[in-house]
């Protein structure tokens, strides 16, 4: 078929199939961190385009990268502004991944390494589903043992801790 001067006009309707989130941490009351990871689990584990669906037969994790956000004031979290007086540090990490289903939590596993080889891991577990096209950031302060507590705003939001224990040195426990 041959087409000689013709034009055609096609509408292409775009839309986001992701969704990013960001896990902002106020360290400031732990001084013996040394470093993060985190992790996100729960999302598609991919996007059918010809068919505009997410697929859920299996989920995906999505490692999450750490974004310095000590020297870019546009990234600084609102309420530091407010505690100009204090010296606050802050640990920001992100990702971008597929939607969540709407019935399903969830999570992200947070790893905190502190001084003298010991990890504390808290796993976040987030209620509200993650909608594609959406930014998701999520505030949380970490105390003094590395363990993360979600801020008033985190309403969706239950955390779990998992300790580092370290085997003990040998108990003559006499009774």
């Amino acid at each position: 078929m041959e087409v000689n001067d013709t034009t055609k006009h096609f509408d292409v309707h775009l839309y986001m199939v992701t969704a990013a989130v960001a896990l902002v941490i106020d360290t400031t009351a732990c001084d013996s961190l040394v470093s993060v990871s985190a992790k996100m689990d729960g999302s598609a584990y991919r996007f059918a385009v010809r068919d505009s669906a997410f697929d859920f037969a299996q989920t995906r994790t999505m490692l999450m990268e750490q974004v310095p956000i000590d020297t870019d004031e546009n990234l600084m979290p609102q309420h530091r502004a407010a505690k100009a007086d204090s010296t606050h540090t802050y640990a920001c990490l992100t990702t971008v991944g597929f939607a969540t289903q709407d019935d399903m939590p969830w999570t992200i596993t947070f790893t905190a390494k502190l001084t003298h080889n010991r990890r504390t891991t808290t796993t976040l577990t987030i209620e509200d589903a993650l909608k594609a096209g959406t930014l998701r950031i999520i505030r949380v302060t970490m105390n003094g043992k590395g363990e993360l507590e979600p801020n008033e705003d985190g309403r969706e939001v239950g955390a779990s801790v998992e300790l580092d224990w370290k085997e003990g040195g040998e108990h003559d426990i006499e009774m």
